[in-house]
């Protein structure tokens, strides 16, 4: 099992995407970022508020932790790469079962080690938001075959809500954990 998840991360780390890759990157982010906004501005999740006055250690940091992590995380490791020859109902199986754990991951995670974005991690619209994240940087990867792709995806609009929709200020607001809505 050790050598298939390593071979996963090899090849996925290798693939080199080509221009069509590159093209079907673009066009997910944009679609992700139209219906992003479309949920997030009209419920004041996001707010354009280009607070962040260290962006760029956002964007080094973001590159490595969420983007790439959680990519190899949740999208390399559980998804089965071409090579594996499954069949497609497996595969979107696979695909169902990371984009579940990758939604849940964000509470637990506010829950246990990263506990200033607990209120941001379970708020509804983040949420919604992640997943849809997710579901774009699966297909992506299922298109692709490639690492970059999704890592892309994940670090721009990660970036983009960090230093420009709110999501420094919203993140690292101080919680009260025993507050309840």
């Amino acid at each position: 099992m050790a050598s298939l998840l390593w071979n996963r991360i090899v090849i996925a780390f290798a693939t080199i995407p080509n221009l069509r890759d590159w093209e079907l990157t673009i066009i997910g982010l944009l679609i992700y970022g139209v219906v992003a906004m479309l949920i997030g501005i009209p419920s004041q999740f996001l707010e354009w508020n280009p607070s962040a006055k260290n962006w760029l250690r956002i964007c080094f940091q973001s590159f490595f932790a969420p983007a790439l992590i959680e990519e190899i995380g949740f999208r390399i490791l559980p998804l089965p790469h071409p090579s594996e020859n499954v069949s497609l109902a497996i595969w979107c199986l696979w695909g169902g079962v990371s984009l579940f754990l990758f939604v849940i991951y964000h509470p637990l995670n506010g829950l246990t080690f990263y506990k200033s974005g607990y209120a941001t991690f379970r708020n509804p619209t983040f949420l919604i938001l992640a997943a849809l994240l997710g579901l774009v940087c699966t297909l992506i990867y299922g298109l692709t075959h490639s690492l970059w792709p999704p890592v892309l995806i994940h670090w721009i609009s990660v970036v983009l809500w960090l230093c420009c929709l709110g999501g420094n200020d919203r993140l690292f607001a101080q919680v009260d954990m025993t507050q309840t809505d």
